[in-house]
């Protein structure tokens, strides 16, 4: 597999906006800001990029509190942005990203002292810049080419603490009407992936797994209820699929897709996800769409066509009992069998807010019981039989 950075951010960026549309369209005007500042700075090309990377993930730290809530209002509030800078660095920190990059995600709100100039980075405060223009234009008349000059001249008063080469280089952009006209865009992700400085940095499997543990964080945390699952499907998964004999290649890539398996449920309510009673009829609809609101999701991302099935059919049985399409033994290759066994295993295994997770002999006769009912594959149950403990403990590490 061989993913652009660009179609990872993407990905990203669709995964957010459901969830807290302020916050993924504050994260993409800030990054366009950026953008505009670095090349009109005349940086050179790899600073632009670190700049760009950095500014489309600043604020990636607020996906880790337990906010219901991140709107345009609040996302000034200084209770909510409490150390959002240093657990943003801490998110990505495991993925291969520049050590600049995951500088200026810790410095983005630091300012420009002029008694001491060089303490920080320009890029840092080019992306504190953007950030707080951008919060700034959000209180303002949404027509920004009209009331230009006023806009740009309330904003330096208020905040003068940035380099002037920063003031003078914002003063220039504000006079191009394109800066306006993209900043008030409601496509804006469109424009940014036409003026992307990162089209041509790919990534390989194994950094693209590194990017979707970032991904499963954002969707396991939407739900206290599943808060590890999507990292314990993916354990359990590449577990498996190594006992089974896969290629370390298709072991990194059934990994991924344990990863973004549930993505989908993004566009479900939390009410209902997370809901402890029965289900009503309406209600059990709504769950059952996740899995294909996945394919969705993951159908944009062209580099994903081969990993998209196994993500999508978790929920498919041998029988032709199960959704979204209600395939059957003849329709499921392996990776999606130990898909599905790997999320059964997970969900019976792991603690929820609710319950104990179940002891993993218990979650073995389930899965036994399913493989009698032409439910689930009886190969894969079996290699979970034979090394229970080993594939027990991938749930337990997390």
């Amino acid at each position: 597999m061989i993913i652009s950075l660009q179609d990872a951010i993407n990905l990203l960026n669709i995964i957010i906006e459901p969830i807290f549309p302020d916050l993924a369209s504050h994260m993409q005007r800030t990054t366009y800001i950026s953008l505009s500042l670095a090349r009109a700075l005349e940086l050179p090309e790899e600073r632009v990029r670190n700049v760009y990377l950095a500014a489309s993930i600043h604020d990636i730290g607020l996906l880790a509190k337990k906010q219901r809530e991140i709107t345009a209002d609040n996302l000034s509030n200084e209770n909510l942005m409490f150390h959002h800078e240093e657990i943003g660095e801490a998110m990505v920190a495991g993925i291969s990203f520049p050590p600049e990059v995951q500088s200026m995600i810790r410095h983005h709100h630091i300012h420009w002292n002029s008694q001491y100039p060089d303490e920080y980075p320009l890029d840092n405060h080019i992306i504190h810049m953007a950030d707080e223009f951008d919060l700034y234009l959000r209180k303002c008349p949404k027509d920004f080419i009209v009331n230009a000059d006023e806009i740009i001249n309330v904003f330096l008063m208020a905040h003068s603490d940035y380099p002037p080469e920063l003031i003078v280089t914002l003063r220039k952009l504000s006079q191009r009407d394109a800066f306006w006209f993209r900043l008030e865009s409601q496509r804006l992700h469109s424009v940014l992936k036409r003026i992307t400085p990162v089209a041509n940095m790919l990534m390989g499997s194994q950094d693209f797994l590194e990017f979707c543990l970032l991904i499963s964080r954002i969707v396991d945390k939407y739900s206290s209820f599943t808060m590890t699952h999507s990292t314990s499907v993916s354990n359990v998964s590449c577990k498996i699929a190594n006992l089974m004999g896969f290629s370390l290649h298709d072991q990194t890539e059934i990994a991924i897709a344990g990863y973004l398996h549930d993505i989908g449920k993004v566009h479900i309510p939390l009410a209902v996800l997370e809901k402890e009673g029965r289900l009503t009829d309406n209600e059990y609809a709504l769950i059952r769409k996740h899995s294909y609101k996945t394919l969705e999701i993951l159908a944009l991302i062209k580099p994903l066509k081969r990993i998209t099935p196994w993500a999508v059919n978790h929920h498919e049985r041998l029988d032709g009992g199960g959704y979204p399409f209600g395939l059957t033994a003849r329709d499921l290759d392996l990776p999606s069998r130990i898909m599905a066994v790997a999320d059964v295993f997970t969900a019976l295994t792991e603690n929820r807010p609710y319950r104990q997770g179940m002891a993993a002999q218990k979650a073995l006769t389930i899965l036994e019981e399913e493989v009698a009912g032409n439910k689930l594959d009886g190969d894969v149950v079996d290699i979970v039989k034979r090394h229970l403990d080993d594939v027990y403990q991938c749930v337990l590490r997390v």
